[in-house]
């Protein structure tokens, strides 16, 4: 088994130090320490960082026109969306136009956050 420290993870994957001890304290990832080291199994982080792309990844075009359709229907100005999800106005602006990237995190935020509850449909 090939461990690797978290140097090692920040000079192969550019990942810092406070991403990786943030995943090994929600259990996303595990490692031990050696010592005053902390050493990560390499197929664990491989299966971390392919979890780590794809949950980053943008969103599908069609996800993205659902995502501004609940942003117009919330009627709340791009002043307030932005100070509502920590962005700048300019951000709220770009996804509104469709010219900014949405990662599937902040999809799922602001989905939750605008959308009305579905109904359930009584039988």
């Amino acid at each position: 088994m090939n461990l690797l420290t978290i140097p090692e993870i920040i000079e192969r994957y550019g990942i810092s130090r406070f991403r990786i001890m943030r995943a090994v304290e929600a259990g996303e990832l595990s490692g031990r320490k050696i010592g005053q080291t902390w050493a990560f199994a390499q197929n664990d982080l491989e299966a971390f960082i392919s979890l780590l792309v794809e949950e980053n990844s943008p969103v599908s075009e069609k996800e993205l026109r659902k995502l501004r359709g609940a942003m117009f229907k919330s009627k709340l100005s791009q002043a307030d969306l932005a100070r509502k999800f920590e962005v700048s106005p300019s951000y709220i602006s770009h996804v509104l136009a469709g010219r900014a990237p949405v990662s599937r995190p902040r999809y799922r935020q602001i989905m939750r956050e605008i959308s009305p509850p579905e109904k359930l449909q009584s039988g």
